[in-house]
């Protein structure tokens, strides 16, 4: 295949991607709105909330991979230009390789970290404490206050 033809194409699935996102975004925000499972749940199509939420997931990341891909097919035009730029004599391929990847690894770590301090930042609605314990432990808990109840 020839590389306009699979830039074509990487780049259709990136705009149906993104057009998948927009609508189930705004179907989530205002079709499907939170608050659901307070004694009613809404469904469209026979998918609920949190269903399509989980398409709006996989949306991204496919926009993620595609995107990825896209990058790596202009990465030539993309140091050329970068050098241009920075005005530098002549591009250097592999430096700009090199600063991608030390970006890509800050960014990464980044989210992880992010991530790691907002689970430990849950707090319980109902009584104010903290929630930062998995599902097991909560069933768990939850069987210990029904044994105590009896």
């Amino acid at each position: 295949m020839k590389r306009n033809t699979l830039n074509f194409w990487i780049d259709l699935l990136v705009i149906i991607a993104l057009f998948g996102k927009i609508w189930t975004g705004l179907l989530l925000h205002y079709i499907l709105p939170p608050g659901q499972g307070r004694g009613y749940s809404l469904e469209l199509w026979g998918l609920n909330r949190h269903e399509y939420g989980v398409i709006h997931f996989y949306l991204a990341v496919a926009m993620i991979a595609l995107v990825i891909i896209h990058i790596w097919l202009h990465w030539s035009w993309i140091c050329k230009t970068l050098s241009g730029i920075l005005k530098t004599k002549k591009s250097n391929p592999s430096r700009y390789s090199s600063y991608a990847i030390a970006f890509l690894l800050i960014a990464f770590l980044l989210i992880i970290a992010s991530l790691l301090i907002a689970k430990a930042q849950i707090v319980n609605i109902k009584d104010g404490t903290k929630a930062y314990f998995t599902k097991i432990e909560s069933e768990q808990q939850a069987g210990t206050k029904e044994l105590s109840a009896l």
